[in-house]
C-alpha cells in the first residue's frame, strides 16, 4: 500500500520536528527577564484582562461565564497562533530549505506541535480561575470529565495540521495571503461563540447553518463541556453535577480534523513540485 507522502515525512521526521517546536518554544521569550515563565503568565494575564472587562458585561446572571470565555478564548487563539506561524513557516525557512534536501512539511508540522505547546501552557493558566470559581461557588469543577479534552486533542492538532499546510503552500504563491487571512481570523473569532452564548442569538436557519459548519464551534463546543457546561449542570434534583461531554460533537471534531488534513495534503501535494521553485 502506498504511503501519503505528507504522513510519511512527518513521521520520518518527527524528531526533527520536535526539536524545531522545542526551539520555537524556548525562544519565544529568550532575552526576557522571566523568561520560559511567560509561556504560563502571558496567557494568564490576557485571561486575567478578558475577566475584568467582561465578567461586567455578561457575566452578571452567570457566575461561571469568566470560565465559558476563557475556554472559547484560549482555543481560539492557540489556532490562531498556530496557524498563522504555520503560514510563514516554509518562506522562512527558505535558505534552509534550499542549501539542504529537508522536507518543506515539517516546518507547518513543527509550528502546529509548538501552538499544542503552548495550548497546555494556557491550560494550566486555567487552573487559576477554576480554583477561584470552585472557592467562591462552594462548587468543585475539578470534576473527572476534564479527563475528556485529551480526547479532543488529536483531532484539533490534525485540523491545525491541514490549515497549516494549506495556508503554507498557498503563501508562497500568493504573498498577500498573511494580511487577508488576519481578517479571516477576525471574522472567524465573531462567528465562533467565544463572547456569546449561541442559544442567546435569535437565528434563522442560515444562521444556525451558518454557526453548525464552522469547525471551531464544534471544538469550542466540546472543550468547554468538558471545562464549562459538564461542572455546571444540574442534576434532577437541581444540584450542580458533572456530566459527560458529547460523543457526537467529539465525532464532529474528529470529522473535522480528518477532513481538513485530507484538503491540506491535498492542496499541498498539488504544489509540491511548484514550492522550492517559488520560493
Amino acid at each position: 500500500m502506498k504511503r501519503i507522502p505528507v504522513i510519511s515525512a512527518v513521521y520520518r521526521d518527527r524528531n526533527a520536528i520536535y526539536e524545531i517546536a522545542r526551539k520555537d518554544v524556548k525562544t519565544q521569550y529568550r532575552g526576557s527577564v522571566l523568561g520560559f515563565l511567560w509561556t504560563i503568565l502571558h496567557p494568564l494575564l490576557n485571561m486575567l484582562v478578558l475577566w475584568i472587562i467582561f465578567r461586567n458585561l455578561f457575566g452578571k446572571s452567570d457566575p461561571y461565564y469568566v470560565l465559558y470565555l476563557l475556554c472559547g478564548n484560549i482555543l481560539f487563539a492557540a489556532f490562531r497562533a498556530s496557524t498563522d506561524q504555520s503560514l510563514r513557516s516554509i518562506v522562512g525557512n527558505r535558505g534552509l530549505l534550499l542549501r539542504t534536501k529537508i522536507s518543506p512539511y515539517i516546518f507547518p508540522a513543527a509550528k502546529t506541535v509548538t501552538g499544542m505547546i503552548n495550548f497546555a501552557y494556557s491550560l494550566l493558566a486555567l487552573l487559576p480561575f477554576m480554583i477561584y470559581l470552585s472557592v467562591t461557588q462552594g462548587v468543585n469543577l475539578f470534576s473527572y470529565q476534564l479527563a475528556f479534552v485529551l480526547l479532543v486533542l488529536p483531532a484539533f492538532w490534525l485540523f491545525e495540521l491541514g490549515m497549516g499546510l494549506f495556508l503554507s503552500a498557498l503563501y508562497v504563491f500568493f504573498r498577500d495571503l498573511r494580511h487577508i487571512y488576519a481578517v479571516i481570523l477576525t471574522l472567524w473569532m465573531y462567528l465562533t461563540p467565544i463572547f456569546y452564548k449561541v442559544e442567546n442569538l435569535n437565528l434563522d436557519d442560515f444562521g444556525r447553518t451558518v454557526i453548525n459548519c464552522n469547525p471551531m464551534y464544534h471544538f469550542v463546543t466540546y472543550f468547554r463541556e468538558c471545562v464549562y457546561m459538564g461542572a455546571t449542570a444540574k442534576n434532577a434534583e437541581g444540584l450542580l453535577a458533572p456530566t459527560l461531554p458529547s460523543w457526537t460533537t467529539l465525532g464532529i471534531c474528529y470529522l473535522c480534523g480528518v477532513g481538513g488534513l485530507i484538503l491540506g495534503i491535498a492542496f499541498f501535494m498539488a504544489l509540491k513540485r511548484k514550492i522550492i521553485i517559488r520560493i
